[in-house]
């Protein structure tokens, strides 16, 4: 290169550097700027129709190749300074800043995809993108303040506002930022792009490198490679994030590893802070092994509480670790929730309704988030699914219809629930159209859907189980009459039944509110019994109904509502999980043991409905437990114990 080309390389380089570089990132960033404080003041104004990306100066820093030529670029940027580096992983807790390993959140939240964009929670992406972040209270605004900049996004919101010398534009994202878990989670990819930032992403590895200076291919495979070994190991898991991994991931190995390393961190320290948390987890880790005192875990979660630990989360923690040290090798548990109901009731959009209360949650889990100790430890969790996920509007002539949106079929598998029934007097609220759309998204989501002459046929640890479903309700689609239905039911039992095989019966009749069965059920459920069913729970009452045990074998005549949207009250809120555990004995499916969990519809703790069932303990448990033992004196072969997990605080 002859020394003019290298004179005009090197101007060139300088040039870059000066428009490339800008200050590394850093969580004490400066104080709301004067605009901000306006905008905090008076909500700006919406343009008519918001552009899809920013300008070009929001973009990131100036694009090499426009200053130097697209193939000078490349070997430039290899040679440029890209400031700090955020690097993590989809799916993985932790998280790369300029080469230090951290955790995202202390309750093991991670990044996910959302409508095609990467979502992490608002105050890790501030402090690590070097902006202040600032937010107002009931969830409006949230603002982000870097170099001068202030980009401000809401809860719910796809519009994303950019202030800068006093001047403001609104502009379109593809997701809006959400609650989930607790934490509100952000597009990052907007967010960076518009505080001047540059994003990458490797589809293989599920890498997203944010950077201060655009990187080079070579540089974004390096940081793709390293983001692809960081470690999802939790760093430093304090007994607050031991507890929330138990409760909701289960208490399997990897959360009494998680348990144990956080024991590990207290184990010398005399605080009495800490020997009340030692002797939580230490607790804890013995439930996990079937060594369970009533009486040891109440003092362990009263001692820990005054240190403030949440008392209904050490209540699941030890709820899911209760389940673990009763799971016998190469048994089947299988858990029974009633009806469940997402959508608008009639088509309303009340501010009350469960697409209502479910936008403003922000994810997909949240009807199930508070039950997660029992269906994330158990092999098949089944709910009655009643109503409809479809953009069909022409509904049937009756007094109620339920329509969700295909999305909510996502709802399922975030909380853990394999298998649906819809075999159900709402499967057909709008017509075979919306019955044929709800298959289909329910599949789509990998859900298990049973119903008339449709069972599913599953083998779980060497059991076969199958699953029937059939309905006896008017207003359904499905053939109804009281010989039709004993006769193809018992034909499905007879077709299906083998000794290998758990085959429950799963079905919709009885009278709404009463609770108590009428003769027909009682018959009806009996005959399946009688022709081999390993059990029969019944569903559509919305009330409990008693449970008996029939010739060895039980039968729940109305398990009642769950996370019911069907009703924005609450005014009977008692229901139930029913769990059941199975095991091969003399080349026979056996069962080993019947089990409830006592559960209130919402966790409100009033009359309103949230639609997020919770599970309850001490007097409020054992009330529901009463209750139920009293409808069972009605019965014929009605039970005279239950089994249940209770602790009294």
């Amino acid at each position: 290169m002859n020394s003019k080309l290298r004179l005009l390389s090197i101007t060139l380089a300088s040039v870059l550097i000066a428009l490339t570089l800008s200050p590394s990132f850093t969580s004490d960033a400066s104080e709301i700027p004067p605009e901000t404080s306006q905008i905090l003041a008076e909500a700006a104004s919406e343009p008519e129709a918001a552009p899809e990306n920013p300008p070009a100066t929001a973009q990131g820093l100036s694009d090499p190749a426009a200053v130097v030529g697209a193939e000078a670029a490349e070997t430039l940027l290899e040679t440029t300074s890209v400031g700090s580096v955020l690097i993590l992983r989809i799916g993985c807790r932790n998280a790369l800043v300029n080469n230090k390993l951290t955790y995202i959140h202390q309750n093991g939240s991670v990044p996910y995809i959302q409508d095609g964009r990467t979502m992490l929670p608002f105050r890790f992406v501030g402090q690590n993108l070097g902006a202040a972040v600032r937010w107002t209270a009931n969830n409006k605004p949230i603002y982000f303040i870097r170099n001068g900049v202030t980009v401000s996004l809401q809860i719910g919101s796809t519009l994303i506002k950019r202030t800068e010398n006093q001047k403001t534009a609104t502009y379109k994202m593809d997701t809006s930022p959400v609650l989930k878990d607790g934490l509100t989670m952000v597009p990052l990819r907007a967010l960076s792009s518009h505080l001047g930032l540059y994003v990458s992403y490797d589809e293989t590895t599920k890498v997203v490198v944010v950077s201060e200076g655009k990187l080079s291919s070579k540089q974004k495979q390096k940081y793709f490679k390293q983001g692809k070994g960081i470690s999802s190991q939790n760093l430093t898991p304090s007994t607050s994030d031991a507890l929330h991994e138990v409760a909701n991931q289960g208490a399997g190995p990897a959360s009494q590893k998680t348990v144990k390393r956080a024991l590990s961190l207290i184990e010398t320290s005399k605080a009495a802070k800490d020997t009340a948390y030692r002797a939580l987890l230490e607790e804890i880790l013995r439930y996990c092994d079937g060594k369970q005192t009533r009486s040891r875990a109440e003092t362990a979660i009263r001692d820990a509480a005054k240190h403030g630990i949440d008392k209904n989360l050490a209540l699941r923690a030890f709820s899911a670790a209760y389940e673990r040290g009763h799971k016998t090798e190469n048994s089947v548990t299988l858990s029974f929730a009633g009806d469940c109901t997402f959508g608008h009731l009639n088509e309303s959009r009340s501010s009350t309704g469960f697409p209502a209360v479910f936008a403003r949650a922000g994810y997909d889990a949240y009807p199930f988030a508070l039950v997660r100790p029992w269906f994330y430890s158990d092999d098949l969790t089944v709910i009655n699914f009643e109503g409809t996920l479809t953009t069909s509007t022409r509904q049937a002539n009756k007094q109620f219809r339920f329509r969700g949106p295909p999305s909510y079929a996502k709802i399922l598998p975030a909380g853990s629930v394999e298998t649906a029934t819809v075999a159900n007097n709402h499967s057909y609220d709008y017509y075979q159209v919306g019955f044929t759309d709800t298959l289909r998204h329910l599949r789509d989501q990998k859900v298990g859907v049973f119903y008339q002459d449709n069972p599913v046929v599953q083998t779980i640890n060497g059991i076969r189980v199958v699953l029937i479903g059939d309905n006896n309700v008017t207003g359904s689609g499905f053939s109804l009459g009281a010989p039709a239905i004993k006769e193809r039911v018992n034909a499905q039992i007879k077709k299906y039944k083998r000794s290998d095989t758990v085959l429950i019966v799963v079905m919709h009749a009885g009278v709404e509110r009463a609770s108590a069965p009428n003769g027909f059920q009682t018959s009806l459920y009996r005959s399946f019994i009688d022709n081999g069913a390993d059990m029969v729970v019944g569903h559509h009452p919305h009330v409990l109904q008693g449970i008996e045990q029939y010739k060895g074998k039980y039968i729940a005549y109305s398990l009642g509502n769950f996370a019911f949207g069907g009703n924005s009250g609450a005014k009977v809120p008692d229901t139930l999980i029913l769990r059941a555990s199975f095991v091969m004995k003399n080349n026979d499916a056996v069962l080993e043991r019947a089990w409830i969990v006592p559960c209130k519809i919402t966790s409100t703790g009033t009359s309103s409905n949230n639609y997020q069932p919770m599970p309850v303990y001490g007097e409020s448990g054992r009330a529901i437990v009463d209750k139920l033992l009293g409808y069972n004196k009605r019965l014929s072969y009605g039970a005279t114990s239950l089994d249940y997990f209770n602790l009294y605080l």
